[in-house]
């Protein structure tokens, strides 16, 4: 089975990138995969960022994940979204990243 790319991230070593994602009220938040190797990408911190104050359910807010290139590299980032009210609907994202 081919793995679909939705997006790609091009980072120089020392650079840092921001990964934002769509996150409802409600859900468990996301997780996370890195490629084969972790050690080229560190993840430096991830925030959430709400529509509204105080948070409504069901508007949509962000995800943040900030990155940092390590070393030179060539993987992948998969996040998984899941939401409580639906686990068996996950949502997938992957993320071609190449550090140059």
């Amino acid at each position: 089975m081919q793995e679909v790319v939705l997006n790609s991230i091009n980072i120089k070593v020392g650079e840092h990138a921001t990964v934002e994602l769509e996150d409802n009220s409600g859900s468990t938040g996301y997780s996370w995969v890195i490629g084969h190797k972790p050690d080229s990408l560190w993840l430096e911190g991830i925030e959430y960022i709400s529509p509204a104050s105080p948070v409504v359910p069901g508007k949509p807010g962000k995800r943040v994940f900030k990155f940092f290139g390590a070393e030179k590299c060539n993987d992948s980032i998969q996040f998984i979204l899941v939401r409580i009210w639906e686990p068996s609907t996950a949502q997938i994202t992957t993320y071609k990243v190449t550090v140059n």
